[in-house]
């Protein structure tokens, strides 16, 4: 498994440390069961995992629909702007061309989200 370069803690959700403005307080005093968000999914998947293009994110209310996930979490709301998902595949492609080079990163996940 690979460690990601996007999260420091991975005890915690990613987005406690990320809040937009229109996104209400994160139940952070209550456990919150952990997933881990490949950032570029499907046939990239893959290639999320071997970059470390992934994130632990609250199963709850950021990964998936449940009591606070609805329209905020990422599955419910892809590439939307303003969205989770757009905001971290931006952050994802900041950090991969850091390293690399836009050139690369568009060989191997084929889309600009900058």
């Amino acid at each position: 498994m690979s460690k990601s370069v996007l999260q420091q803690d991975e005890t915690r959700c990613f987005f406690l440390d990320h809040k937009s403005e229109n996104d209400p307080k994160h139940p952070e005093d209550t456990y919150q069961a952990l997933d881990k968000h490949h950032v570029f999914g499907g046939p990239n998947r893959k290639h999320s995992e071997k970059y470390g293009l992934w994130v632990k994110i609250c199963m709850c209310r950021c990964h998936r629909a449940g009591e606070y996930g609805g329209p905020l979490s990422i599955h419910n709301n892809p590439n939307k702007e303003g969205g989770k998902d757009l905001m971290l595949k931006r952050l994802a492609q900041q950090t991969f061309e850091e390293k690399y080079s836009h050139e690369e990163f568009m060989r191997i996940f084929g889309k600009n989200y900058l």
